[in-house]
């Protein structure tokens, strides 16, 4: 006898932070998955280190150029668990993206990866109804992942390879950390959120994105309502590479003048994942589901898929676990 999926949640809300009682909850839930990550080990480390990373985050936010830091005390306020505001500072993430074309319509092709369990389940579907475009989300993030305005564009994030210093994984992630803690322009995932409530049309929307400085590196992918418009921004914090043309499709590293030995792919197997969605993502978009999609777009750290048009306002969306539906696909017609 099987059983059926639970439905993703879907919220109609006046901005990201008007928050409910059952965000409360699926918060909650989340930061103990977060803290039991790694079993007892993560559980007994995070009580005192989670305190001290929101301290270091709410710092580094009180200094910069964001305009959504006040944003802040709305997210300490409704949600006083520890971790909440370190995880709005994290980028540990990895994606797959793709803009394709359906019918002569741009359409974005996305699936998020990340290590925390969960995710897949507690995601949700948020109609920010002040800018009307559709956010899909969790509780408590401040900034836009992936997220698509019908009749304008649709868009969302890849985490940008690793910049090398030749010290080792740990001696750059330090040194990264380090140049990230002294520069003050708005994080990535803000900009985007900027872009969404600000940009009224994929034009704006790709200089925006192209030329707003941001605090770290970053992959945008972004697709419009007319034909030819979708597009890969590949950004470091000051410079922009935009990658047009047949079905452009990006994962965890760079293609474009960024590409030499100074940046590390990150995993699992982005180039691949790269080159297999820009062969499937036009087949994938015409079956309106996610089924049979091959391994590494789909793996075991894939939490998220997500299907765009900004043309028509329609987009489908799953949640997923270790390779597996967790969710039914959420399928919206505008």
């Amino acid at each position: 006898m099987s059983c059926s999926l639970p439905k993703l949640r879907f919220q109609k809300r006046a901005n990201p932070t008007s928050f409910s009682d059952e965000d409360r909850m699926v918060v909650q839930s989340f930061i103990r998955e977060f803290r039991g990550i790694k079993g007892i080990a993560s559980q007994a480390l995070s009580y005192p280190l989670l305190p001290v990373a929101d301290r270091a985050a709410l710092n580094w936010f009180s200094k910069n150029k964001s305009p959504y830091t006040q944003d802040l005390e709305k997210l300490r306020a409704y949600f006083p668990v520890s971790g909440l505001i370190a995880l709005n500072f994290s980028y540990e993430w990895a994606c797959t993206s793709g803009a394709f074309s359906l019918e002569g319509a741009p359409t974005l092709v996305r699936f998020l990866d990340w290590p925390f369990p969960k995710m897949g389940v507690l995601a949700m579907v948020a109609h920010e109804q002040e800018h009307h475009y559709y956010n899909i989300t969790w509780p408590g993030a401040l900034g836009v992942l992936q997220a698509v305005a019908p009749g304008r564009f649709a868009a969302a994030i890849n985490q940008a390879p690793i910049q090398s210093h030749g010290l080792g994984f740990l001696g750059d992630w330090v040194k990264n950390r380090k140049a990230l803690f002294k520069n003050q322009e708005m994080p990535p995932d803000h900009l985007l959120r900027y872009v969404f409530e600000n940009a009224s049309s994929y034009k704006e929307a790709k200089e925006m994105l192209s030329r707003t400085p941001i605090c770290l590196p970053v992959i945008y992918t972004l697709t419009g309502t007319c034909p030819g418009e979708g597009c890969v921004i590949e950004r470091t914090c000051d410079e922009a590479f935009i990658r047009e043309g047949n079905n452009p499709a990006c994962a965890n590293h760079f293609e474009g003048k960024f590409l030499h030995t100074q940046w590390i792919p990150r995993p699992i197997e982005s180039h691949q994942r790269s080159r297999i969605l820009g062969e499937n993502g036009e087949q994938l978009i015409s079956k309106q589901k996610f089924d049979h999609i091959p391994y590494p777009v789909m793996n075991e750290k894939t939490r998220l898929g997500f299907v765009a048009s900004a043309a028509s306002g329609t987009f489908f969306c799953q949640g997923f676990e270790y390779a597996s539906p967790v969710t039914e696909n959420f399928i919206f017609n505008n």
